[in-house]
């Protein structure tokens, strides 16, 4: 789908058919196209006139489309256009407006950025066209026609079957300008050659700079959710195999939609006015739920350890649970028939391998086939490249009768995936790039962005930059810091404020910080993960399997941009490149970055 701005159609009258063929670009385009409907142009220089461009299509690699748009019957005659009902068209005709709203965006282009405005529109391509979304092709006879309503630039409501072609034919029609210089006449065939500079000023200051309320990167975001909330309607489809199922576990990578498809389980046992024990480890994982879905009734949200001190008092808390306590309590409510719940749904099931935990899940799996079991299903999720928590994967996980393994990514973008599973290595002499099965709709966005710093002071103004960033673009409520390590160890530690939950200040407001265990399960649109360096991965250091897997959790926790702060040397990034057989540069930082994270290397400005 296209990215539209703005995101809904404008207001238009309904006979002139513009909301249709909004929707029709929005289908029929792919995301590499960004359409701007009702876009306003102003001309100082020609007296302060304005004019409107119904639909203004950009492409960084086709350039830019003009599309004038009239609906209903037409016709041509004495020189002159009209409507269906016999009134003269203004602006001399469609196909002169389009050409002159061509124009004027082109001069805008050039008048406002002087000389590199210059350069820039000679380096994309402009062009117009006009859309009849009422009228057959056949209809349109053109021999009658002015020379200027080109066949080849006219849509119609046949271009409704085949839309993305035919814009995609008319955008690579040859641009040709012409001009003399010492009286010698001369020709050039302009091509689109924009760099990411010329794209971002072309979004951002010319077709919707933020104070038009046209923001490219709320676009950005509505577009992405919707195909991931497809992508996640097509997930939940997947419990309907599993009704006759009563006892499953579900594994996935990060962003596969696990904790979605167990909530839309216990969402339909409780409809059916069933009770649902939905158990998580991680505590904000389980406030989260609470709080997201506090009108779900008949759904009881409970991370392990708030369960253990629910049923055997405050005195099981402290440094150790009591899940034998737990355990006990289960095994007599079970047998006398007294369970409080019908179904049982555990997330994060790869983090109750701990003693006393994993034979809680153990006993849950074998009651629910037995002949007097007053449990109706069991279902558990679990990722084993996210087991940050517990001491191993439990047995009963890996030996269960029933596996689904889900692959499609409903979370991240591609690039941001590609990261987070480059932080699933175990140590640099182990480095095995796995590539996990992305589907084809997965949305592609931004590459995530690396600083390569040292010392608290740069760490600080790596953050700066990307928190400024993300701001300027819109994502001022969905901003999360992440530190691979200790919060207490962090280089960013001496900034925070005091308090039993810290936060980073930044410009007047306070930025949430934490772990990346902590934030297991949950996410945020953009994620900035600090504290990365060479001991969380290289196990020579004495570091766990569990330590080299917090990078990959912190990433995948990103919807929409990642940043990371690291502290690489350069003997560290060549060790990197010469195990992937690399060849190292001038600038190993640079390539490292690149040809291993798939992120762009950033240098503090």
């Amino acid at each position: 789908m296209a990215i539209m701005c703005p995101d809904t159609p404008c207001k238009n009258s309904p006979s002139s058919g513009e909301e249709k063929m909004f929707h029709a670009l929005e289908q029929s385009l792919s995301d590499e196209y960004l359409v701007f409907h009702s876009l306003k142009l102003l001309d100082i220089e020609a007296g302060f006139q304005e004019c409107e461009a119904d639909f203004t299509i950009f492409h960084p690699q086709k350039g830019i489309l003009v599309i004038e748009a009239k609906n209903g019957k037409v016709s041509y005659s004495n020189g002159r256009w009209y409507y269906g009902n016999g009134m003269e068209m203004s602006h001399e005709g469609p196909f002169q407006q389009a050409a002159a709203n061509k124009r004027r965006l082109r001069q805008l282009v050039m008048q406002k950025y002087g000389q590199r405005g210059k350069e820039l529109a000679n380096r994309c391509k402009f062009g117009h066209a006009v859309w009849f979304p009422a009228v057959n092709a056949s209809e349109l006879d053109v021999r009658n026609l002015p020379q200027e309503a080109d066949p080849r630039i006219t849509l119609t409501l046949d271009s409704f079957d085949d839309l993305e072609a035919e814009i995609a034919a008319i955008m690579d029609l040859p641009k040709i300008i012409t001009g003399q210089t010492d009286g010698q006449p001369w020709s050039i065939e302009v091509t689109t050659r924009l760099g990411k500079r010329d794209v971002d000023l072309l979004l951002h200051h010319i077709l919707a700079p933020e104070f038009k309320v046209v923001s490219i990167a709320d676009a950005t975001k509505k577009h992405q959710k919707m195909v991931f909330k497809n992508m996640l309607d097509e997930q939940s489809r997947l419990l309907n195999y599993l009704e006759e199922q009563s006892y499953a576990v579900i594994n996935g990578r990060a962003g596969t939609g696990k904790t979605v498809m167990a909530v839309e389980k216990a969402r339909r046992h409780a409809l059916s006015d069933e009770k649902v024990l939905f158990l998580t480890y991680n505590k904000r994982l389980c406030d989260h739920l609470k709080f997201s879905y506090s009108d779900l009734e008949g759904v009881d949200f409970y991370n392990i350890d708030a369960l253990v001190v629910k049923i055997c008092g405050p005195q099981a808390a402290g440094k150790s649970f009591d899940y034998n306590g737990l355990y006990e309590y289960i095994l007599d409510e079970c047998v006398e028939g007294r369970f409080s719940w019908q179904h049982v749904i555990v997330d994060e099931g790869q983090d109750f391998g701990r003693e006393g935990l994993s034979d809680i899940l153990a006993f849950f799996k074998d009651y629910i086939h037995e002949e007097n079991s007053t449990l109706k299903s069991y279902y558990i999720f679990y990722d084993r490249n996210q087991m940050v928590q517990g001491t191993s994967l439990p047995e009963f996980i890996q030996e269960a009768d029933c596996r689904l393994t889900l692959y499609r990514n409903c979370r991240n973008t591609n690039q941001i995936a590609s990261t987070a599973e480059v932080f699933l290595q175990k140590g640099v002499k182990a480095r095995k790039i796995w590539h996990g099965k992305m589907s084809p709709e997965t949305v592609d966005g931004e590459h995530p962005k690396m600083f390569i710093v040292h010392g608290k002071d740069r760490t600080k103004a790596a953050v700066d930059q990307l928190l400024a960033e993300s701001l300027d673009d819109g994502f001022a409520d969905g901003i999360q810091i992440l530190t691979c390590g200790a919060l207490q160890k962090s280089d960013l530690y001496s900034y925070l404020t005091d308090g039993e939950v810290p936060y980073y200040p930044y410009e007047g407001r306070l930025i949430p910080i934490t772990t990346c265990r902590k934030f297991k399960g949950l996410e945020k649109d953009v994620i900035i993960l600090i504290d990365l360096d060479m001991e969380i991965f290289d196990v020579k250091a004495g570091n766990s399997w569990d330590d080299s897997l917090t990078p990959y959790v912190g990433a995948s926790r990103a919807r929409h941009r990642l940043g990371v702060v690291a502290d690489f040397s350069d003997g560290d990034c060549c060790e990197m490149l010469e195990e992937e057989g690399i060849k190292v540069g001038k600038n190993p930082k640079r390539s490292m970055v690149k040809k291993i994270f798939y992120a762009d290397y950033q240098e503090l400005t």
